[in-house]
C-alpha cells in the first residue's frame, strides 16, 4: 500500500502525497533537525529541513535518505511502500572560458582542483585556510568543468567575485550577469522558462536573493511557479551545471536550506573552517558536508603571531555586559563603555597605545592595520580618535553603509567582524586588533585570516591581537578557548599585560 511519493535529487529528497499518520512520522524524523534556543524559552529557532506553508511537501537533505528509509522501516513502512523517482541531471550549457595566460596554479592547488571536479561527487568542500587561494582554485575548477556557473555569495562579496573572474579568466564584462533584485531574478527565470536564450556564462547573485525566492515559494508555491519556476528546477531552467557558494559557514542555515531545493551536477563550497563548538551545528554540517567531501590534505601555514592583551576594570561591579537573556554580549559591553565618558576615554586610550606600539611606531610606508569593534557607533568613535592621534594617516570606517573601497584606500580601517571579518583581502595588512570578545572558533580564525603573507615585506611577521579582561568571566573564558583555537595555526602566541585599568 502506497504511503508517499519520494522524489530524489542531487542534494535533497522531496516527500509528497502522504496521509495524516505518515505526516506525524515525518515530523518525528525531522525533530532532531530543529535548532533550539538554549536560553530561557527553549524555542525552536531554525529547522534544517523545508516544507510549504500547507505542509503538503517536505524536503530533507539527500544525505539523510537512507536514514529516512530505516526510520520508516522501524515503524512498519518499507521502501516498497514508496513511489520513488530518481531525477536525472540534464546536460547544461558549456562555459567556454579559459584561464588567462600567465596564471598558473601553485603545486598544492592542482590536486585540490582534481578533488573538487571528481565525477559523480556532487558535493565538494574546499576547507583550506584563508590566503591559500580558494577563489582561484574554484575558478580553475569551473573552467575545467566547463558548464555554465552560478556563484552565490553574501551581497558584500559580489563585486569581488566579478573582478576575480575577469582578472583570472578571459571572461568579458558581458559574460557575467550580476542579478541584484528579486524582480530581475523572477524575470530571468520566466524568460528562460519560455525559451529565451541566456547569453552570459556566469551568473552572480546574493544568498539573500535566494532566501527571498525560497520564502516566496514556501508561502505560496503555486504563485511562485507561475511567476518563475519551482526552486528544484532552478538550475535546469538556467542551464547551470556548476555552483559555487562562498563562505558556506555563514549564514549556515540558509546555505543548508538552499541544498534542500538543489538539483545540480556539481556544487562547490568554500570556507576556511568547518569547526564549531555548537554540537548541533557540527551534526548539521556533517550531514551536508561529509568528511569525505572536504579537502583536508593541506598543512596549515603558520605565519601569523597572535598576541593577547589583558586589561583591568576600575569598577568591575559597575560594568554591564549581558543581553536581555542574560548571555554575554560585547555590544552591551561597548554600550556600557560609551555611556561613561571616563571609561570610554581610558578604553580608547588603551587601544591607541596598542596601535602605536604594534603598528604606527614600526610601520613602513604601505603597511596597513585594521581594528574590529562590535558596534557602528564605537567604530565611528575609534576612527575619529585614530585620525586625531595620527593626522598623517588615512583612516576609514567600514560598516554596512560604507563604500567597499574604504577597505583598500586607507592606512587604518575600523570595522565590525560582520562587515570585514570574512571574505576581504587588504593588501599590505600587517596588524589586526580585535577589541570584540568572541568565542566562535570560526569567527576568530576568519578574522585572523585577514592577515596574509607579506610579499613586499617577507621579513615582517603579521600580528593578530585581541583584548580581554580577567574581570569578566566570559571574556577570560573566551581567551582560554582562543589559546586552543590558535594552537597549531599561529606561529607564536604571546600573552601580554597592557597595565591599563579602564
Amino acid at each position: 500500500m502506497k504511503k508517499a511519493n519520494i522524489d530524489v535529487f542531487s542534494h535533497n529528497f522531496k516527500i509528497t502525497q502522504f496521509d495524516r499518520d505518515f505526516y506525524r512520522h515525518v515530523l518525528e524524523f525531522c525533530r532532531p533537525l530543529m535548532q533550539v534556543d538554549l536560553g530561557g524559552d527553549k524555542q525552536v529557532t531554525k529547522i534544517f529541513a523545508a516544507s510549504t506553508a500547507l505542509r503538503d511537501e517536505f524536503r530533507i537533505h539527500r544525505n539523510m535518505l537512507n536514514d529516512f528509509y530505516r526510520f520508516m522501516e522501524n515503524r512498519g513502512i518499507k521502501k516498497e511502500h514508496f513511489v520513488i523517482k530518481e531525477h536525472e541531471l540534464p546536460p547544461q550549457t558549456p562555459l567556454a572560458l579559459a584561464i588567462k595566460e600567465g596564471i598558473t596554479p601553485r603545486d598544492y592547488q592542482i590536486p585540490i582542483v582534481k578533488f573538487i571536479n571528481e565525477p559523480n561527487r556532487p558535493t565538494r568542500v574546499i576547507t583550506i585556510q584563508t590566503g591559500r587561494g580558494k577563489t582561484l582554485i574554484s575558478i580553475m575548477g569551473m573552467v575545467e568543468w566547463n558548464e555554465r556557473v552560478a556563484i552565490c555569495v553574501p551581497a558584500k562579496f559580489t563585486d569581488k567575485w566579478y573582478s576575480d573572474i575577469v582578472e583570472n579568466t578571459d571572461a568579458l564584462a558581458d559574460d557575467i550577469l550580476y542579478i541584484k533584485k528579486l524582480k530581475d531574478f523572477y524575470a530571468l527565470l520566466r524568460n528562460a522558462k519560455d525559451g529565451y536564450e541566456i547569453k552570459q556564462k556566469v551568473l552572480v547573485y546574493s544568498n539573500t536573493l535566494i532566501q527571498m525566492f525560497l520564502s516566496d515559494f514556501e508561502a505560496n508555491p503555486k504563485l511562485t511557479v507561475e511567476m518563475a519556476c519551482h526552486p528544484e528546477e532552478l538550475y535546469e531552467v538556467l542551464k547551470i551545471g556548476y555552483r559555487i557558494i562562498d563562505e558556506v559557514h555563514t549564514p549556515a542555515h540558509l546555505n543548508f536550506k538552499m541544498d534542500l531545493y538543489t538539483n545540480i551536477r556539481k556544487a562547490v563550497y568554500l570556507t576556511a573552517t568547518m569547526d564549531s563548538k555548537d554540537a548541533f551545528m557540527t551534526r548539521m554540517r556533517a550531514i551536508a558536508y561529509p568528511r569525505d567531501d572536504r579537502y583536508q590534505g593541506l598543512a596549515y601555514d603558520q605565519y601569523i603571531e597572535v598576541r593577547s592583551y589583558a586589561y583591568g576594570l576600575k569598577a568591575p561591579k559597575r560594568a554591564r555586559y549581558k543581553n536581555r537573556k542574560g548571555h554575554y554580549s560585547h555590544v552591551a559591553f561597548e554600550q556600557y563603555v560609551m555611556k561613561h565618558k571616563d571609561v570610554q576615554d581610558r578604553y580608547v586610550s588603551m587601544i591607541l597605545e596598542l596601535l602605536n606600539g604594534e603598528y604606527y611606531a614600526v610601520r613602513e610606508v604601505g603597511q596597513k592595520a585594521i581594528v574590529f569593534a562590535a558596534t557602528v557607533e564605537f567604530c565611528t568613535i575609534l576612527a575619529e580618535a585614530i585620525r586625531c592621534r595620527w593626522p598623517s594617516l588615512t583612516v576609514g570606517r567600514y560598516v554596512a553603509e560604507d563604500d567597499y573601497e574604504v577597505l583598500h584606500g586607507n592606512d587604518v580601517v575600523v570595522s565590525t567582524v560582520l562587515s570585514a571579518g570574512t571574505g576581504v583581502d587588504i593588501d599590505g595588512l600587517v596588524y589586526a586588533l580585535m577589541t570584540t570578545s568572541l568565542d566562535s572558533s570560526q569567527s576568530n580564525e576568519q578574522v585572523m585570516g585577514r592577515l596574509r603573507r607579506l610579499k613586499r615585506w617577507p621579513n615582517t611577521t603579521p600580528v593578530f591581537g585581541y583584548l580581554y579582561t580577567g574581570y569578566i568571566d566570559k571574556q577570560f573564558k573566551y581567551h582560554q578557548n582562543k589559546l586552543q583555537y590558535f594552537k597549531g595555526k599561529a606561529k607564536l602566541h604571546i600573552n601580554l599585560d597592557t597595565g591599563a585599568m579602564i
